[in-house]
């Protein structure tokens, strides 16, 4: 597994502005981990998140409605959370936290940037 100094968390329907906030973040040096382009095909999916996103500096939270209920979405928010991984939030779309996300959310407040807006 090559390393990768950010994990971008999203919903599948936020796929292009995933790839977009990568694109930018690998144009400024850094490493991205993207599922749509980094997952290996006839690996284990979960063991692949998890690896990639404990090789992080950082998780980049895709902030939409989509991602805000997708549990797949959560369950990478919550193993950052649990292994101190600093999250930023790119809220892409305004929207009212699900109480599961909200709990994750608040809990690394000393940890967590709100990213600017990228380009719209």
């Amino acid at each position: 597994m090559d390393s990768k100094n950010i994990f971008i968390s999203f919903s599948s329907k936020q796929q292009a502005k995933a790839i977009e906030i990568c694109n930018f973040i690998e144009a400024n040096g850094l490493s991205c981990f993207i599922s749509s382009r980094d997952l290996i095909a006839g690996e284990e999916y979960a063991k692949q998140l998890i690896d990639n996103i404990s090789a992080s500096d950082a998780v980049v939270l895709i902030l939409t409605s989509d991602s805000n209920k997708s549990p797949h979405v959560l369950r990478e928010i919550e193993y950052a959370v649990s292994h101190n991984i600093p999250i930023v939030v790119y809220v892409e779309e305004e929207c009212t936290l699900s109480k599961s996300m909200e709990s994750k959310i608040w809990s690394t407040m000393s940890r967590l940037s709100i990213a600017p807006v990228i380009s719209k």
